[in-house]
C-alpha cells in the first residue's frame, strides 16, 4: 500500500502492545510515495544514492506482520538475549538538593532582583547505572548513565514582574506520586551538569503537573561523559556493529533498568516516556520493546526509513541489524 506525503507518525502505546505506527497505517506492507506537488524526499528500499538515503536499503514490513515476533526479535538483537534486562538495584544511589532557577524570571534578568529569588530547592534521588562495553581484551570501556529522579509539587514559580520576583508562597512538599515520567535529552548538552540537566524548566514543569519525573541522557552526552570519552561518540558502536556483537543495548538499557526500579523498587504504578531529539529516538526505542510504558511521547526523535535524512546519528542508521527488523530508525 502507497501513502501520499505527508503521513503523520505517532508512537503508540498499550498494555498489551507497543509498537510504532503511521496514522495511515493499512494492511499491507508499509511504503511512502510523495504526491507530485510535494519535495521527492523517498527513499526506495532497495537502496540508492541520493543524498539522505541508505545506499543499503532498508526491509519493509511484510503483510500482517507478526508484532509480538517483532518484538522478541528486536529484544534478541539489541541485548543479545530473550529477555528485556531485569537488574532494578543501580551501581550507586546518592540524594542531594539542587537548585532549580527559573528560565523566564524577568526580575533577575533585568537585575532588579537578587538571582536567589529566581531559585528554589528541588530534592534529587540520582541513580548510576554502569554498564561494561568490551569489543575484546583490550577495547572495552565502562559507559554510565546518571538518572535524576524529581517528585511532584505544587505549582511554584514566580510571575513576570520587572521590578519584582512577586513570588508565590511555599508550594506542598514535594512527595511521590503514582505516575513516572521519564524525560530523555538528546545529542545536544542540557548544560545543567552537575546538577540534574533541567535548563529549559520542562522536568520542573512536570513536577508542577504533579508527575514525577525521570530525567535521563544518550551515552558520552552531558552527565554521562566518561573520563576516556570516545572523539567520535556514538560512532564508537560502530566496531560493535562490525562485529556483529549488540550495542543498542546502551542507549535503551538504562531506560528499563530505571523503569525496573520505579516499579519493584519504589511502587510506581504508571510509566509514561517522553523524549527530545536523539532522546525521541530513545522513546521510540524503548517503547517498542517494554509494553510496561503506558503511553511514548518522542519529540523530533524518529522517522520512518522512507524519508530522507541528511542529519543522521550513528544509531539512526537504517542499515543497522536492528533497523531492518523494525522498519524503522531515523
Amino acid at each position: 500500500m502507497n501513502h501520499v506525503c505527508p503521513c503523520a507518525v505517532v508512537s503508540v502505546s498499550a498494555r498489551s502492545l507497543t509498537w510504532l505506527a503511521t496514522l495511515c497505517f493499512g494492511g499491507s506492507a508499509v511504503a511512502f510515495v510523495c504526491s507530485p506537488d510535494w519535495p521527492d524526499d523517498y527513499c526506495s528500499p532497495n537502496g540508492s544514492s541520493r543524498d539522505g538515503c541508505s545506499p543499503q536499503g532498508y526491509k519493509l514490513l511484510p503483510k500482517n506482520p507478526d508484532w509480538i515476533d517483532i518484538r522478541k526479535r528486536l529484544v534478541q538483537e539489541m541485548f543479545g538475549q530473550d529477555q528485556l534486562p531485569s537488574d532494578e538495584r543501580p551501581q550507586r544511589l546518592t540524594t542531594f538538593t539542587a537548585k532549580h532557577r527559573f528560565p523566564d524570571c524577568l526580575s533577575s534578568i533585568w537585575g532588579a532582583a537578587q538571582s536567589s529569588a529566581c531559585e528554589k530547592p528541588v530534592p534529587i534521588m540520582e541513580l548510576l547505572w554502569e554498564m561494561p562495553a568490551a569489543l575484546n581484551a583490550t577495547f572495552s570501556k565502562t559507559i554510565t548513565s546518571k538518572v535524576f529522579l524529581t517528585l511532584n509539587t505544587s505549582g511554584w514559580a514566580p510571575g513576570n514582574a520587572i521590578w519584582g520576583a512577586d513570588q508565590p508562597q511555599a508550594p506542598v512538599p514535594p512527595h511521590r506520586g503514582k505516575t513516572l515520567v521519564i524525560f530523555h535529552h538528546g545529542h545536544g548538552e542540557s548544560k545543567g551538569c552537575p546538577t540534574y540537566g533541567d535548563t529549559e524548566g520542562t522536568t520542573d514543569w512536570l513536577n508542577e503537573m504533579g508527575l514525577d519525573v525521570a530525567t535521563m541522557m544518550m551515552p558520552f552526552v552531558d552527565c554521562n561523559i566518561i573520563k576516556d570519552q570516545p572523539p567520535s561518540r556514538h560512532g564508537w558502536f560502530q566496531n560493535f556493529e562490525d562485529e556483529g556483537l549488540p550495542w543498542v543495548r546502551f542507549f535503551v538499557e538504562p531506560v528499563i533498568k530505571t523503569i525496573n526500579f520505579a516499579k519493584n523498587q519504589l511502587g510506581y504504578e504508571h510509566i509514561i516516556m517522553a523524549g527530545l531529539s536523539g532522546g525521541g529516538w530513545t522513546t521510540t526505542v524503548a517503547a517498542a520493546v517494554d509494553p510496561r510504558i503506558e503511553l511514548s511521547m518522542p519529540i523530533a526523535g524518529s522517522i520512518p526509513c522512507d524519508f530522507r535524512h541528511t542529519s543522521w546519528d550513528f544509531e539512526q542508521y537504517c542499515g543497522d541489524r536492528w533497523a531492518n527488523i523494525g522498519d524503522w530508525a531515523g
